[in-house]
């Protein structure tokens, strides 16, 4: 059988790898061998980029031929963002015969911004030295602030002052700003009396000593008593319940707020009145579990801004 025309085809496809992408490496491995029936022939093994070791472990040959497969090497290695691999380009670039001075201010340059500082550092050896550039001892300073991370070389007193100083400057940077918080609050303070309804308030003394800030009712003219009480809630609400609120006070509980029928009394007049109502002292303890639709705050001070739900009162003392 004549094997010719199947070598050809093998050969041929051996032949058609693209080897322009990398270049050859240094470690040559041993022949393929193939067979066709009863017939072999070996192919040329692959040029790779392995380590001596690894190469000599495969039964390869390494080829260390000076530095150009070295070269090689780092170009690709520079390709995958290797800084280092960038270095060892412009410190060749620099030491070439004749210096390629810009192709090595390129190397440290890319070294640099992929993270590198010795690659700022080599730059400014060759600004302060004029390599491939006009001496320049302003940019080479500023290339070795940059490869030290901006800091300088300073004497430890001078260090110490300007630590002292942070420290000072930090403190009154937490003073002022505490400075503006409290007068923010302040502000927020006075927005929140702008923006407060000022109303008038009537208030029903039962059982409390009179008091600056409200205008007094005379309901025990209707009767001090239970009777007395409810009628002048009526009619509180039917004339007053649109001029402001009603404050129900007191400390100590007279003879018919003992009544059982006060609670009841209190709960119908909450939950059916259209006046709103302030309660203080022990009428507190009486506040129904339906307090109805009407705003009603628990108050004991009328001073200073009063929150019913949403809404914000303060209320006029001198009415």
């Amino acid at each position: 059988m004549n094997l010719t025309p199947y070598l050809w085809v093998v050969f041929a496809l051996s032949g058609c790898q693209n080897h322009t992408e990398t270049p050859p490496g240094p470690c040559q491995l041993p022949p393929t061998t193939h067979f066709i029936g009863p017939q072999q022939f070996q192919s040329p093994g692959a040029r790779t980029y392995d380590r001596q070791d690894q190469c000599l472990a495969k039964g390869g040959t390494y080829h260390a031929s000076g530095r150009g497969i070295l070269a090689d090497q780092m170009r690709l290695a520079a390709q995958h963002g290797d800084t280092d691999a960038w270095l060892q380009l412009g410190r060749w670039a620099e030491h070439d015969q004749p210096p390629r001075f810009d192709d090595a201010r390129d190397a440290y340059r890319t070294a640099y911004r992929l993270g590198h500082a010795s690659g700022a550092w080599y730059l400014g050896r060759m600004a302060e030295h004029g390599m491939g550039q006009t001496i320049d001892p302003v940019a080479a300073l500023g290339w070795y602030q940059k490869a030290a991370g901006g800091v300088r070389l300073v004497e430890a007193s001078e260090l110490a002052q300007a630590r002292r100083q942070q420290t000072q400057l930090q403190q009154q940077l937490n003073d002022q700003q505490l400075a503006l918080l409290q007068g923010q609050a302040q502000l927020d303070a006075h927005k929140t009396l702008l923006d407060a309804s000022t109303s008038p308030l009537y208030r029903f003394d039962i059982g409390a000593p009179p008091t600056r800030c409200g205008q007094a009712m005379n309901w025990r003219d209707l009767g001090d008593s239970l009777s007395g009480f409810a009628l002048a809630l009526k009619q509180f609400d039917q004339h007053y319940a649109d001029q402001g609120w009603l404050w129900l006070r007191g400390d100590q509980a007279p003879d018919w707020a003992r009544d059982p029928l006060l609670p009841s009394v209190l709960a119908d007049f909450i939950q059916t009145r259209r006046t709103a109502v302030a309660l203080g002292g022990y009428w507190a303890d009486l506040m129904p579990d339906d307090m109805g639709v009407q705003p009603w705050l628990l108050m004991d001070d009328p001073g200073g801004v009063h929150r019913a739900g949403h809404l914000r009162v303060r209320f006029d003392c001198a009415l």
